[in-house]
């Protein structure tokens, strides 16, 4: 699956975490830009370091 692909993401207790569409470093957290839409339906829209939001971003 390339970097640009949505996917939905799940810990591994299988709890559904939302859907990601964005970039990622090499140990396969969100990095870079990206968009998440959470499973109570809010959304995030900006950028991410290490796997957390960081920096410019604009959450509904």
């Amino acid at each position: 699956m390339s970097d640009d692909e949505a996917e939905d993401i799940e810990e591994e207790e299988g709890v559904y975490l939302g859907e990601y569409d964005g970039g990622r470093n090499e140990r396969d957290e969100r990095h870079g830009y990206g968009k998440a839409i959470l499973p109570n339906g809010d959304a995030y829209d900006g950028m991410y370091e290490n796997g957390k939001r960081h920096g410019p971003g604009i959450y509904r």
